[in-house]
């Protein structure tokens, strides 16, 4: 995006500069002083103040001194608006991809876990039929693995709430199944799902709790 020179904006906004050097100096329209401390880069389009510690671009620089939104900035410097994506925007979208990647993370260990769970629960079953097994050992242990399997599976769930919406409630036994079975969903993988629901923000806000419970079930910690 083509940007008018950061010089003309500011002094077109009443501020008086003096070159020194390579930069343009003069007192900063955003905190009072007596010594100028605002410089205006002309060669990067930026200005930055040494006082206040504010800076950025010309489009900033109006959004600041008139107290305007990006886009009524983009209109006062004649910007076309529609190249150039929100600030807001873009904050939100790299925080989306933040998110998502951590559920993701997340989501697969706890779906390698859930495999595991799933080969002891049937080595449990195959250690039942055996005339000397441990009654009481294989009960306590068969509880164990199933509260660890519920903790895991619905947290799981709530790191991918995309996957319930198109299913009916067959269908999502039939999916539960198989991934009991394999360990995986039918594309093998668990999706790159961007998420902006309320509840996966207040996970992520929350991950090193979460992370911690599923490393303490996952490890077998949990009574």
């Amino acid at each position: 995006m083509d940007q008018p020179s950061i010089v003309e904006v500011v002094e077109a906004a009443g501020v008086a500069l003096r070159r020194v050097g390579r930069e343009w100096f003069g007192l900063c329209p955003f905190h009072s002083e007596n010594t100028p401390s605002f410089a205006v880069n002309e060669d990067k389009n930026v200005w930055c103040c040494h006082g206040c510690h504010e800076g950025g671009d010309s489009i900033s620089f109006i959004m600041k001194f008139h107290g305007v939104n990006f886009r009524d900035a983009l209109k006062l410097l004649g910007i076309e608006a529609d190249k150039r994506p929100e600030p807001r925007a873009v904050r939100r979208r790299e925080r989306a991809k933040r998110i998502a990647a951590w559920a993701r993370a997340t989501s697969n260990k706890l779906n390698e876990r859930l495999h595991d769970i799933d080969e002891q629960r049937y080595l449990l079953n195959e250690l039942r039929k055996l005339k000397r097994a441990d009654s009481a050992f294989i009960a306590e242990e068969g509880a164990r693995l199933k509260r660890e399997w519920d903790i895991l599976l619905t947290l799981d769930d709530d790191l991918n709430p995309w996957r319930w919406h198109e299913f009916t409630p067959e269908e999502r036994a039939e999916r539960i199944e198989r991934l009991r079975r394999t360990g995986k969903n039918d594309d093998g993988k668990l999706g790159t799902w961007i998420p902006d629901g309320a509840r996966l923000v207040e996970m992520f806000e929350s991950r090193t709790a979460i992370d911690a419970l599923v490393t303490e079930v996952a490890s077998g910690w949990l009574d």
